[in-house]
């Protein structure tokens, strides 16, 4: 009942696994703290659309902007947070006069802020200046198609857009949202067909062959054509990021690694906000499954001097990486060096879970209540030290309440499931404890805790056949359970 993984490689590994699952949590929080802008791999998105693409250092929007402004994500947001937004673009520009990706982020927040006519011209300004961007009137149609769904107003949402398409029959940037909207809803074979006719439209728009590339590789395509259309980007947009980041992504995928990156480095002199070239190789092995390539590409990242809020970032998902390869020893030295620049709750969270696993309890509850002091409430911390509470026999009421409130903020997982029932059995309440952690054990046979706690309130509940065959299971499963004395006793009881 180890949070927070449901899926983990290593099942023939109790402790492994029970500090395997803390990992990809901590490694996520310190990585988007310490590096504030990363390209995704996935499908691509609306960015080609609205011009939020990830630009150079001298036109790069902050992560959190790129984030939230692409496709119909900034209707959505409350207008305090709008607000906030369009301060903190406006004082970009005064920074940055005339920067086009700016005006072009502003005018969306404007938009639905209700400030249309400013968004209108900071649209077509930004549009003249980058043919990249989208022009006024179809951020225009396309926002308020945007927010009327955000309204809940589908019906002219739709009256709405069945124009649109019309209007924008043969515009490219309109062609680049239908794809985006296409891949949202699953529909990859009308996304090609949208992104295809952008790329007809206007093939010297390098967002409508980076989109085209990035739908190929996404998908596993014809690899030749993305390449030649990664390569026209590049062409296009030598100085542009994005298109070098999303290239290394894909030359990595093609197994050319030098040529991977070589164009990760690029990206990165392009704009210092992106990973380091070997930082971005070790994300994108893990994600490959080669956990061995991940280490030595954070090593390498290390070595090349980072700053300390990378150098913080790496030492942690380093860590992460040890421990995934086993070695626990390892994994704490690098996340105990990251943990001496700041204090994470993620970090503390994680030495908590490799504590317990090598049996210092006592360091656990206290990493588990700094974790809770820090981050009030975290389902997570709460999870484990109701369990590691049921494990001592110590708080059985500390332990319920702790259990709840991890239930009630992560529902329906076994992990959680199992710490809930063993807290309902350390606390007497067996009944309720057999009804929850039936499904649990049906779910998760190996979880040897969740067994034993189910066959201890079996026992109290007089269903003693039950109780002995999920015992007995306890012992087959893990011989060196820590409870073996009292489950003897219980399996052979009459």
């Amino acid at each position: 009942m180890f949070a927070c993984c449901k899926h983990v490689a290593n099942q023939e590994d109790p402790i492994m696994h029970k500090v395997l699952c803390a990992l990809p949590l901590f490694v996520w929080v310190a990585i988007a703290q310490a590096i504030p802008m990363k390209p995704s791999d996935e499908m691509p998105d609306a960015r080609g659309l609205t011009g939020m693409n990830m630009g150079n250092a001298q036109t790069s929007v902050p992560a959190e902007i790129l984030e939230k402004l692409s496709g119909p994500d900034t209707a959505n947001l409350p207008q305090a947070v709008l607000v906030s937004k369009s301060a903190e673009l406006r004082k970009r520009l005064v920074k940055s006069p005339g920067n086009p990706m700016i005006m072009h982020a502003l005018g969306t927040v404007l938009f639905q802020q209700g400030g249309v006519k400013e968004a209108m011209a900071l649209w077509g300004v930004a549009h003249n200046k980058d043919a990249d961007l989208a022009p006024a009137d179809v951020m225009r149609d396309v926002q308020e198609v945007f927010a009327l769904l955000a309204r809940n107003d589908k019906a002219n949402a739709q009256k709405n857009l069945a124009a649109a398409e019309k209007r924008y029959a043969n515009q490219p940037h309109f062609q680049l949202l239908r794809a985006e909207q296409a891949m949202r809803g699953g529909n990859a074979k009308a996304a090609e067909q949208a992104y295809r006719r952008a790329y007809e439209l206007a093939p010297k728009l390098y967002v409508t062959s980076l989109n085209l590339a990035r739908f190929y590789d996404a998908t596993r395509g014809d690899a030749a054509v993305a390449d030649r259309l990664f390569q026209e980007a590049a062409k296009l947009a030598p100085k542009r990021a994005e298109v070098w980041a999303h290239y290394g992504v894909f030359q990595f995928r093609q197994k050319q690694t030098k040529a991977a990156q070589e164009s990760l480095r690029k990206a990165r002199i392009l704009d210092p906000a992106m990973p380091r070239a070997e930082m971005r190789m070790a994300e994108l092995s893990i994600q490959a499954g080669d956990l061995a390539s991940a280490r030595e590409w954070y090593r390498s990242a290390l070595a090349g001097k980072p700053s300390r809020e990378e150098a913080r970032a790496i030492h942690a998902a380093l860590g992460d990486v040890l421990l995934r390869l086993g070695k626990p020893d390892e994994a704490r030295l690098e996340i105990e060096t990251a943990l001496k620049e700041r204090e994470l709750a993620p970090l503390v969270f994680a030495l908590g879970t490799i504590d317990e696993a090598e049996g210092k309890l006592d360091a656990a509850e206290r990493r588990y209540r700094r974790v809770l002091a820090l981050m009030n409430n975290n389902p997570l911390a709460a999870n484990n030290l109701a369990m590691l509470l049921v494990k001592t026999g110590k708080g059985e009421k500390e332990a319920l309440k702790l259990a709840e409130q991890a239930n009630r903020a992560i529902p329906n997982n076994a992990i959680i499931q199992g710490t809930y029932g063993c807290a309902l059995q350390h606390a007497g309440r067996n009944a309720e404890a057999v009804k929850v952690l039936g499904p649990v054990v049906a779910a998760t046979p190996k979880d040897a805790w969740s067994r034993y706690c189910l066959g201890k309130s079996l026992v109290a509940e007089k269903r003693v056949a039950d109780a002995r065959n999920h015992l007995q299971q306890v012992l087959r499963d893990d011989p060196k359970f820590p409870r073996r004395a009292e489950i003897e006793k219980l399996a052979g009881a009459r």
